[in-house]
């Protein structure tokens, strides 16, 4: 089963603040197929601080994972969940 990366877990690891055993995590999800949400790729790119470098390595990253879209069904489903 694929791993879903939170968007906390990437601000880390960009940030240069995660240790090498986070890392390695990190990348053995990405060979198993990890994927994102969109909202993640929303919050990331959308930061405001980004430096051209900065901005790079994340789309560069992102690039290694697979995207999911919310689809209707996924909407409802965190719906249901969080109430």
């Amino acid at each position: 089963m694929p791993y879903l990366i939170d968007t906390n877990l990437l601000i880390y690891a960009l940030s240069g603040n995660a240790s090498a055993a986070v890392l390695s995590q990190i990348d053995s999800a990405i060979a198993d197929n990890a994927h994102f949400s969109v909202i993640t790729r929303m919050e990331l790119l959308g930061w405001s601080g980004h430096t051209p470098d900065s901005r790079r390595a994340t789309e560069a990253l992102l690039m290694q994972l697979t995207e999911i879209s919310l689809t209707p069904a996924i909407v409802e489903a965190v719906i249901a969940i969080r109430t």
